[in-house]
C-alpha cells in the first residue's frame, strides 16, 4: 500500500484540534456516519458522502461529537487563538493564503496561539502515493515556504506536523506554568 489514508488525517488533526484521542472525539475517519440524520458524512467538508450534498448550515459532526476545541478553550479563557484551515472561515484557498494570515496574525500585539491546517502534501499524497515524485516536490515546496515563513516572524515558536503548523507567540512559550 503506497497511500496514506484519509481516516488517519481526520483522526490525527481532530486530535490536535481537541487533545481527545479518537475514540474520545469520534472522528474516526474521513467519513463517518450519524444516526441522527441518518447519513454518512464527510466530516471536514460537511457533505453526504455519496451525493455530496452539504448536510447542514452547522457541521454535524461537531454538533453531534460534542468536543471543545484548544481554540475554543485558549478564546473562552480570554486569550488569542485562530483557526486556519481550508475548511474554517475565511477558508483559505491556497498554503500561501495561510501564510499571509498566519502573518497578520502574528503582527497583532499580545500573545495567541495559530492552528493552521494545509490539506497538501497528504491530498497529493493520497492521489499519487507517498513516494511520488509529485509527492516529494509537494513537500519540498512546503518545506521552503515554511522555512521562508520562519524567518519572516519574531518571537514565535513553530511547530511543524506531516500537514499542521502550529505557532506559538513567545509569551506562551515562557509561561508554560500557567494552564489553560
Amino acid at each position: 500500500m503506497s497511500r496514506p489514508f484519509h481516516l488517519q488525517t481526520a483522526a490525527a488533526t481532530t486530535s490536535i484540534n481537541n487533545g481527545l484521542t479518537p475514540c474520545e472525539h469520534g472522528w474516526l475517519g474521513w467519513d463517518c456516519y450519524f444516526p441522527q440524520i441518518d447519513r454518512n458524512v464527510a466530516v471536514f467538508l460537511n457533505t453526504d458522502t455519496e451525493t455530496g450534498e452539504k448536510v447542514a448550515d452547522e457541521s454535524v459532526a461537531w454538533k453531534y461529537c460534542g468536543y471543545v476545541s484548544v481554540i475554543d478553550r485558549i478564546n473562552s479563557a480570554g486569550r488569542k487563538a485562530y483557526c486556519i484551515s481550508p475548511f474554517v472561515p475565511p477558508n483559505p484557498g491556497t498554503f500561501d493564503e495561510s501564510c499571509e494570515l498566519i502573518k497578520k496574525y502574528c503582527e497583532e500585539s499580545g500573545q495567541k496561539y495559530i492552528y493552521c491546517y494545509c490539506d497538501e502534501p497528504d491530498n497529493t499524497m493520497y492521489l499519487t502515493g507517498c513516494y511520488s515524485d509529485e509527492s516529494k516536490r509537494v513537500i519540498l515546496s512546503l518545506e521552503r515556504r515554511i522555512k521562508s515563513l520562519t524567518t519572516e516572524l519574531k518571537d514565535t515558536l513553530v511547530i511543524k506536523l506531516l500537514t499542521t503548523v502550529i505557532l506559538l507567540q513567545k509569551a506562551y512559550i515562557l509561561r508554560t506554568s500557567q494552564r489553560l
